[in-house]
């Protein structure tokens, strides 16, 4: 839920799996634990994101980009409620590009019987009533 001051201003993070570090572009963020588990778009993109004792493997991230990735990204766009697009992905089967309506439905559809599901549609309610 990237908010308009997220895209627009220089924001100072530092990539829990390599050394990357500043104005990272690009960077995602836990909804649940907050920049505490910060990475940068690479290492995302090839699955280093590490579950910890408090950052579980179902917890969603959030895309989070500076005024150039997002212009690249998003050129055209306009932010609804000055938030970025996001999409997100199933942490069960790793589908992608779910709103967080969708992937609570998705969830709950295709995955109810998952010992993690209860917990990570919890999230997924708590986001969706914010959103409101």
């Amino acid at each position: 839920m990237s908010s308009l001051s997220d895209a627009t201003k220089v924001h100072v993070a530092k990539c829990l799996s390599c050394p990357a570090q500043g104005n990272l572009g690009r960077r995602y963020e836990c909804i649940v634990c907050g920049d505490s588990v910060t990475y940068c778009g690479d290492c995302y993109e090839q699955g280093k994101n590490a579950p910890s004792e408090k950052h579980k493997y179902y917890h969603p991230m959030k895309a989070i980009y500076n005024r150039d990735f997002f212009e690249l990204y998003f050129l055209g766009e306009e932010m609804v409620n000055g938030e970025a697009p996001q999409s997100y992905k199933c942490a069960f089967c790793d589908e992608l590009g779910f709103t967080a309506e969708e992937l609570q439905l998705h969830v709950v559809e295709k995955h109810s019987g998952h010992g993690d599901a209860p917990k990570l549609l919890d999230i997924l309610v708590q986001m969706n009533e914010q959103k409101k």
